[in-house]
């Protein structure tokens, strides 16, 4: 009960266990951060062993790969040093069995040199030196060639000079020419100076001396600037001058250098004809050394034509070639014409397609709307005939059916009124039959009355029969009425039945008229199916067509953009040329024509301070 307490007073009455207990919560909280950071250490060595993992593993796997690739670079290397065995072993006995064939081939060619004829040395001699001076009349004739183009080009320079040589004089002239107009504008501005200092000089007032010193110092300023002027206009003619000492040098330069090409070229010329010399000297020479060697040539000469005749089938062999290749060229040459031809045939054929593709798209599309609004009147037309044809028909049965029903409430009134009719009529029949029986026996006994005499009675009876028979003449007739109400009962049954069948055919009518316009839609419908269809694949074939054509006009397009602008740029660069040289001329004839008149006003200044101060002591 009392350990709080005591450790509570523990903790709050000693220091000494406050500060252990601080330390320990210091060192706890040490201790919790390091475990926190060896924690996170942990971690982060676990990722990093995992990483390290994950790269051994790959670092494993190209190393197999790696391994794999030497093992097979290794197997290759082995084949080509092998391959390169053999082919070293191939080569040297192709070269030991060619060296045979060169030694057999050299004395053969030796014993047919001694076995040659004059004649025959002759021509072999004359074939020789055609052969050697061949490549060198080539070379002479190129050497020719080239020596006449840096004679054009001599000429093309020197006519380039001469034309640069007009353009300065005619620049000369024109700098001449606004020289002498700005010395013509300074001598009249001249002038009129001279007669303003006139005007000064002769003035005495303080007023004119002071506006004649302004004027001077403004002239003064005027001057320096001329002067300003003067030295740039005289440092950018120096400059000028100097690009024509220059260019004067280039060109003499460029001169010099094509003179001395051609005069290597003829040196080079000279030479190449003196070696073809000394060629033909040791021609001569070994020509006449094979002189002495030559001496038969019976079997040379069948060598030789056999030769001849296996050079003459080479030579007809490569003609073939060359005929085949020539055939094969204008073959070749022909199909890109006729391919030309027929893609510009293609294209026309694509264009009017296109056009027809076109009006025929805009005459199915009328045709459509034209389809879709006869069809939507032939629709309202159906529907307006189909609802008529239906409430028709609905009138016609609502009709019949209340005159059947009319006629069956009729029949059976009649019915009834005539089965009663009928059972009255049997009644009164049996009534009459009765009172007939009884009339009948009456008048048995009437006449056996008469009989025994009594004519009165037989009289009376006589009336009464009359009156029996008159009235079976009314009841004949009451039942040929019922007969003929009867007959006419039958008949009205009859109309019913013909009514009911008219009813029917109605109804068949109306079944039929509402199947035709159900065949009539569903038509219409597939109309639209295959129009709609055909529509869709002319759309796809004209859209395939247009992306076809559009293709080639945006190649063809973008090539002749391309040549446009290339072009274009080629003429803007050679204006933009052409306007800076106008405004370099511009611009140096706008500083000479200021220098001009720099030079004129201080002239002028001069002047007018030279007279200002000569009048001056005057004035004094």
């Amino acid at each position: 009960m009392m350990e709080p307490p005591l450790a509570g007073g523990g903790i709050g009455g000693h220091p000494e266990d406050g500060a252990a207990y601080a330390t320990l919560l210091n060192t706890v909280e040490s201790l919790q951060a390091d475990l926190q950071q060896t924690i996170t250490t942990c971690h982060g060595l676990r990722e990093a062993n995992a990483q390290l993992n994950r790269e051994h593993e790959a670092t494993k796997a190209e190393l197999a790969r790696q391994r794999e690739k030497v093992s097979a670079n290794r197997g290759e290397l082995i084949r080509a040093s092998k391959a390169k065995i053999e082919a070293d072993r191939h080569t040297e006995l192709l070269v030991s069995k060619w060296k045979v064939q060169l030694d057999e081939r050299t004395r053969e060619l030796e014993e047919l040199q001694g076995k040659l004829v004059p004649q025959d040395l002759d021509m072999l001699r004359i074939q020789v030196q055609e052969e050697l001076e061949a490549p060198h009349q080539q070379k002479i004739a190129d050497l020719e060639a080239q020596a006449r183009s840096f004679q054009q080009m001599f000429f093309n320079v020197r006519r380039e000079l001469e034309r640069s040589k007009t353009e300065f004089e005619q620049f000369s002239g024109y700098e001449a020419a606004a020289r002498r107009n700005d010395g013509e504008r300074a001598a009249a501005e001249a002038r009129s100076l001279r007669a303003r200092i006139a005007e000064l000089e002769s003035g005495q007032g303080a007023g004119s001396l002071a506006e004649a010193e302004a004027n001077g110092r403004r002239l003064e300023g005027k001057v320096v600037g001329l002067e300003v002027a003067n030295r740039e206009l005289r440092a950018e003619c120096d400059a000028l001058r100097k690009d024509g000492e220059r260019a004067a040098a280039d060109v003499a330069d460029a001169l010099a250098a094509k003179a001395k090409a051609g005069a290597a070229g003829v040196e080079e010329l000279a030479g190449l004809r003196s070696a073809v010399a000394a060629l033909e000297r040791d021609l001569a020479d070994a020509l006449r050394s094979k002189e002495a060697l030559a001496r038969s040539v019976d079997d040379g000469k069948r060598q030789v034509a056999a030769l001849a005749d296996d050079a003459a089938a080479a030579a007809r062999a490569e003609e073939k070639r060359a005929k085949a290749h020539r055939s094969r060229v204008d073959e070749l040459e022909s199909r890109v014409l006729e391919l030309t031809r027929d893609l510009d045939a293609a294209r026309q054929d694509a264009a009017r397609d296109e056009e027809s593709f076109r009006r025929r798209l805009e005459a199915l599309e009328s045709d459509a709307s034209t389809a879709k609004r006869a069809a939507f009147e032939a629709r309202v037309e159906c529907d307006s005939t189909v609802a008529a044809a239906r409430s028709e028909c609905q009138a016609l049965v609502a009709s019949l059916e209340e005159r059947v029903v009319v006629q069956d409430l009729d029949k059976t009134d009649r019915d009834k009124k005539r089965r009663a009719e009928d059972a009255a009529r049997l009644d009164e029949t049996r009534k009459l039959e009765a009172q007939l029986k009884v009339a009948a026996a009456n008048a048995a006994r009437l006449e056996a009355d008469a009989e025994r005499g009594l004519k009165p009675k037989l009289l009376q009876l006589a009336d009464d029969k009359a009156k029996v028979e008159g009235e079976r003449d009314g009841l004949q007739r009451k039942l040929d009425v019922l007969v003929g109400a009867q007959d006419a009962a039958l008949k009205a049954r009859d109309d019913a039945d013909r009514a009911a069948g008219e009813l029917a055919a109605a109804k068949k009518a109306l079944a039929d008229l509402e199947r035709d316009a159900a065949d009539l839609k569903a038509d219409k419908e597939r109309m639209r199916e295959a129009h709609a269809m055909a529509l869709g694949e002319l759309k796809n074939q004209v859209a395939n067509d247009k992306l076809n054509v559009a293709a080639a006009i945006r190649a063809e397009t973008e090539n002749i953009r391309r040549q446009a602008e290339e072009q274009l740029r080629r003429e803007r660069k050679r204006a933009a040329t052409y306007k800076e040289k106008c405004l370099a001329a511009h611009e140096r004839e706008k500083r000479a024509t200021a220098t001009l008149k720099t030079v004129s006003r201080n002239q002028a200044a001069d002047r007018v301070d030279a007279m200002t101060t000569l009048g001056a002591p005057a004035g004094n």
